[in-house]
C-alpha cells in the first residue's frame, strides 16, 4: 500500500511503520491499516491531510493525542505516541505528521444499525454501559467528547474472539473550562445538543448525545430529524422542540420507565439533564431491571493496567513526564463506589474527585444516614488558593467549570496532586516546626566534624591507592595484568542493500519453492440485503381532446349547402363536438338517389377522457329549417386525457439505498473472509468485492404511479491467501543467492527483510517485493577464525587488522583496562553494528 504525499509515494512511516492498508478517510486526516515491525502487531496510523496542513490543523491533530495517550481505560482506544513529524524532503520542509493508535479490527458501531431497525437489546446495554464508562472516564479527567456518535465507536477484537466496544477520536474534545467553540469546526448534526449549536459545550452536550445514541439503537431512528434551518432557530428561539415519539410506543419490549429516562437525557435545558454518564446509566439500568437495589455498589469502569508488552517507545514517553506518569500510577486505585438510598446519594470517590454536602447531612463528625460507614479524610483547601481540578459543581452536583473553595478527599493524593505553579508550598504546623527543630550551634559543630573525617579517610585512600600502583608497575608486562581474560570487539561494518522482485504462482497443495509455487487458497463469500426505496420522480400530463371525425350528409336534390368550421354539435351523451374545417356539400343526384356527404375532422371542446364519444353518439339533422343536412360520427371519437401527475422511481432513489447497503455488506463480507483464511495464512492485497443492484420495480417514468420499490444488494467479496511461512523461506533463500552473488560468499543477509505481497494480473498468483541489507562477519565461523587471528595480541595490532578486512568500517575493542586480547579464541565476542 501506498501513501501519496507532496508528489511522493509513502510504504514505510518512521522506518517503523510499514502500510498495509487504507482504513478510513475523513476531513482533515486520512488512517492507514500499518504492520509495527518492532511491536509485532498491526496498528492504525493517522496522517494529516496535505491540504489541511496549517496551524490550526497541527494543534488539533497534537491535541487529539496529548488528551488520551496516558488514559488507561478498557473502553477508549489505546493512541500509543504522541504527534510525530516524519521529514520527507529537507531542502523544501515537507513534513508528515502523525499519530500511531490502536486498531480495533471490529469496525464501527454505524456500519452495524440498519435504519428504521432497533440494534439487539441483548447487545445495546452492555454496550452502552461500558459507553457511558468511557464518557464518564473522560468527564473525570476534564475531557469533553463533543462527537459521540456510531461511527466513532469501534469495535476491538479480544484475544478470546469476543468484542470490546471502545470510543475514539477525542479529536473534537474541549477542556471542561473551555465553553466556547466554533459549531462549523465540530460536531456532528443529529447527536448535538441544543446549546452545542449555540456554540457552547458543557459536560451536559455528551449526556444528550448518550441518550440520542440509546434512542437510536432501542426504536432503529433518531429522536429528532433536524436541517441547517434548524439550526438557526435553536439560536434564535429559546423555546425547546417538541418531544420524540416515546420509544416504548415504537417498540413495544421497551419499558416505559425508559421513556422518562431517555426524555430527561435529552432535555432541551442541560441543567435538566442526567449530571453525568453513570447516573445516566444507573436510571438506564433501574428503568430495565424494576424495582432497583436501593443499596449496592457499582462499579464505575474497570481500570486495568495495560498488558506488559507496551512498545519501548510508549514506555520511554511516559517515563519522560513525572506528573504524567504519576496519573498513570493512580488509575490502579480503586474503582468509585455509590451507595444508592432515597435520599439524594452521597458520591465516595478514592481520588481526584470531589465530595458534595448533602442538605441532609447530620452534624458534623456523624456520618450521614444513607452513607456506610467510611469517612474518608478530608483536607480544607479554603486557603490554599486555586487547585488544578477539571470540574466544579453547583449544589445539584452538575460539573461547571472554574473554581470554588471545597473539601476535597486526601485518600491515595500526594501533596504533589494539589499544587500548582502558582501556589506557595504549605507551610508545615508549628508543633511539627518544634519537634524537628536543632540549634544552629550543634548543627554547626556537628557538621564541621563530619566534613573533618570525611576529608581524612579520602588522604588515606589515596595514599594506599598510589602505593599499590607503584609496587604493581614493574610487573606491568607480565600475564594477568597487561592482558585480559575477556574481550569484546564491537566492528562497524558497511551493508549492502540487496533487494528482489518476482511473480509467485499459487497451487493447492504440493508447493514447489525452486519453481516459485507456494500454497494458495481463493475464499469467497456473497452477502445480501433488502430494503426499500421511496420513489420520488415526478411527471405531470396535460389534458387532451379527443378528436374523431363528423360526417355531412344533404338530402336536397337542388340546393348545395356548407357548414363553417366551428359548426358544434351536441352528442347524445352531452358532449359539445366542433367541426375543425369547412364542409361543402353539392345536392344530391336525383337520377341515382345517391345522398351525397362530406367528411371533415372535429373535436370534443371538453378535455379529458368524456370526449371520447362512441360511434354515432352525434346522429342528427342541423343547419336549415328543411332538415336536409344531416351530421354522424361514424367513428369513435379517441385520444381524450385528463390532466394528471405521476410518480415513479428514479436512479438516484435505488442510489441512496443500495450504496449504504453495499458498504454494510462490503463490510460483512471483508470480515467473513477475514475469519476464512487458515493459521499462517495472509491475504495478498485486500479483498475485492463486487456490488450488484437490482429493483423490483421499473425505473423511470412509466405513466402511472409507483411509490416506492424493493431494492436488493448483494456483494461478492473473494481474496486471495497465501501461506506465510513459504513465502518467507522463499525470500530469505533468493536474497542469500543474490548476496552471495552480489558481494562474495563472505556475507550473510540480515534478519530484518522486508517484503511486500501485490496482486498481479495473472491466474492465482502475485508479485513478491523483498529487499534485506548483506553484511559481512555475521557467520559465527567467521567469527572464530578472525578471534584466533587476534588472540594474544595487543590492542592496536588487533585494531590494524581488523581493519584490513573487507568491509570494516571502525573497530573499538573493550578490554577492561588491559592492553592484550586474551590467548583463548573462546573468550573473545564479536559485536556487529551494521551501517548501510
Amino acid at each position: 500500500m501506498q501513501l501519496w504525499r507532496y508528489g511522493r509515494a509513502i510504504e514505510m512511516v518512521g522506518h517503523r511503520y510499514r502500510l498495509e492498508g487504507m482504513l478510513g478517510s475523513g476531513g482533515m486526516a486520512d488512517v492507514c491499516l500499518a504492520w509495527d515491525l518492532v511491536g509485532k502487531r498491526e496498528v492504525a496510523i493517522k496522517v494529516i491531510k496535505q491540504e489541511n496542513m496549517d496551524q490550526r490543523a497541527l494543534d488539533r491533530f497534537s491535541k487529539e493525542a496529548e488528551k488520551v495517550v496516558l488514559w488507561n481505560h478498557p473502553n477508549i482506544l489505546r493512541v500509543y505516541t504522541n504527534v510525530r513529524m516524519e521529514l520527507l524532503d529537507k531542502e523544501q520542509g515537507s513534513i508528515l505528521p502523525y499519530i500511531v493508535m490502536e486498531y480495533a479490527e471490529g469496525g464501527d458501531l454505524h456500519r452495524r444499525l440498519t435504519a428504521g431497525q432497533p440494534y439487539d437489546l441483548s447487545e445495546t446495554l452492555p454496550l452502552f454501559r461500558q459507553l457511558c464508562s468511557a464518557v464518564a472516564y473522560a468527564h473525570k479527567h476534564g475531557v469533553i467528547h463533543r462527537d459521540l456518535k456510531p461511527l466513532n465507536i469501534l469495535f476491538r477484537v479480544l484475544p478470546d474472539g469476543t468484542e470490546q466496544p471502545v470510543l475514539s477520536d477525542f479529536g473534537l474534545a474541549v477542556e471542561v473550562g473551555a465553553t466556547h467553540f466554533t459549531y462549523a469546526r465540530g460536531g456532528t448534526l443529529p447527536y448535538m445538543a441544543p446549546e452545542q449549536l449555540r456554540g457552547v459545550v458543557v459536560p451536559e452536550s455528551d449526556i444528550f448525545a448518550l441518550g440520542v445514541i440509546l434512542y437510536q439503537l432501542c426504536t432503529g431512528r433518531m429522536p429528532f430529524r433536524r436541517t441547517l434551518a434548524d439550526v438557526g432557530r435553536y439560536i434564535h428561539d429559546p423555546r425547546p422542540p417538541a418531544p420524540p415519539p416515546r420509544p416504548s410506543r415504537l417498540q413495544a419490549l421497551l419499558p416505559g420507565a425508559l421513556d422518562a429516562v431517555l426524555f430527561r437525557a435529552l432535555h432541551h435545558d442541560p441543567e435538566h439533564r442526567y449530571a453525568d454518564a453513570l447516573e445516566l446509566w444507573e436510571a438506564v439500568e433501574a428503568a430495565f431491571f424494576d424495582p432497583p437495589k436501593r443499596h449496592r455498589s457499582f462499579r464505575a469502569f474497570d481500570e486495568r493496567p495495560r498488558p506488559a508488552s507496551l512498545d519501548h517507545e510508549t514506555l520511554s514517553m511516559r517515563l519522560d513526564d513525572d506528573e504524567d506518569l504519576a496519573l498513570d500510577e493512580e488509575s490502579f486505585s480503586p474503582p468509585d463506589t455509590f451507595v444508592y438510598s432515597s435520599a439524594r446519594p452521597t458520591r465516595v470517590l478514592p481520588y481526584d474527585t470531589e465530595e458534595f454536602d448533602d442538605p441532609d447531612e447530620p452534624p458534623s463528625g456523624q456520618p450521614p444516614r444513607h452513607c456506610r460507614s467510611m469517612q474518608p479524610d478530608t483536607l480544607d483547601l479554603e486557603d490554599a488558593g486555586p487547585v488544578d481540578q477539571p470540574f466544579r459543581r453547583s449544589p445539584r452536583g452538575r460539573p461547571t467549570g472554574g473554581y470554588a473553595s471545597r473539601r476535597y478527599q486526601t485518600r491515595g493524593l500526594r501533596s504533589r496532586d494539589y499544587q500548582t505553579q502558582d501556589e506557595e508550598p504549605r507551610a508545615r504546623p508549628a508543633s511539627l516546626q518544634q519537634a524537628t527543630r536543632i540549634p544552629r550551634t550543634a548543627a554547626r559543630t556537628s557538621g564541621k566534624r563530619g566534613r573533618g573525617v570525611l576529608l581524612v579517610s579520602i588522604v588515606i585512600a589515596l595514599l594506599l591507592v598510589g602505593g599499590l600502583l607503584t609496587w604493581l608497575l614493574p610487573f606491568r608486562g607480565l600475564s594477568g595484568f597487561g592482558q585480559a581474560s575477556q574481550a569484546t570487539v564491537k566492528l562497524t561494518v558497511s551493508g549492502q542493500e540487496v533487494s528482489d522482485s518476482f511473480i509467485v504462482s499459487g497451487v493447492e497443495q504440493n508447493p514447489d519453492l525452486a519453481h516459485l509455487r507456494v500454497t494458495m487458497h481463493e475464499y469467497s463469500t456473497t452477502e445480501s440485503a433488502s430494503q426499500d426505496a421511496t420513489a420520488t420522480g415526478q411527471t405531470k400530463t396535460e389534458g387532451a381532446h379527443a378528436q374523431g371525425t363528423l360526417t355531412v350528409y344533404n338530402g336536397s336534390f337542388a340546393d348545395p349547402f356548407t357548414v363553417a368550421a366551428g359548426t358544434e354539435f351536441t352528442s347524445k351523451s352531452g358532449i359539445t363536438v366542433a367541426t375543425d374545417e369547412v364542409a361543402n356539400i353539392g345536392p344530391s343526384d336525383p337520377k341515382s338517389g345517391k345522398v351525397n356527404s362530406v367528411t371533415v375532422a372535429a373535436h370534443a371542446l371538453n378535455i379529458g377522457v368524456k370526449g371520447n364519444i362512441p360511434v354515432k353518439d352525434i346522429d342528427q339533422s342541423c343547419c336549415s329549417s328543411s332538415n336536409a343536412i344531416y351530421v354522424r360520427n361514424l367513428e369513435p371519437f379517441t385520444g381524450g386525457q385528463d390532466a394528471a401527475s405521476y410518480t415513479f422511481v428514479q436512479q438516484a432513489d435505488v442510489d441512496k439505498v443500495a450504496k449504504p447497503l453495499a458498504e454494510r455488506l462490503k463490510g460483512q463480507g471483508v470480515q467473513k473472509l477475514k475469519g476464512q483464511l487458515r493459521a499462517g495464512e495472509a491475504s495478498v492485497g485486500e479483498p475485492q468485492c463486487t456490488p450488484k443492484v437490482a429493483s423490483e420495480q421499473p425505473i423511470g417514468d412509466q405513466e402511472r404511479t409507483i411509490e416506492r420499490t424493493k431494492v436488493t444488494v448483494s456483494q461478492n467479496c473473494r481474496v486471495l491467501a497465501y501461506n506465510k511461512q513459504e513465502v518467507e523461506t522463499l525470500v530469505r533463500q533468493r536474497l542469500s543467492a543474490k548476496a552471495t552473488a552480489d558481494a562474495g560468499k563472505d556475507v550473510a543477509l540480515s534478519d530484518q527483510i522486508s517484503t511486500t505481497v501485490k496482486p498481479c494480473d495473472c491466474k492465482n498468483g502475485m508479485i513478491v517485493e523483498a529487499k534485506s541489507v548483506a553484511t559481512p562477519f555475521f557467520n559465527p565461523l567467521q567469527q572464530q577464525h578472525l578471534a584466533k587471528s587476534i588472540a594474544g595480541r595487543t590492542v592496536d595490532e588487533a585494531i590494524k587488522a581488523l581493519k584490513q578486512q573487507q568491509g570494516v568500517r571502525d573497530v573499538v575493542i573493550e578490554v577492561g583496562g588491559a592492553n592484550r586480547l586474551p590467548q583463548e579464541p573462546a573468550a573473545i565476542h564479536f559485536e556487529v553494528l551494521v551501517e548501510t
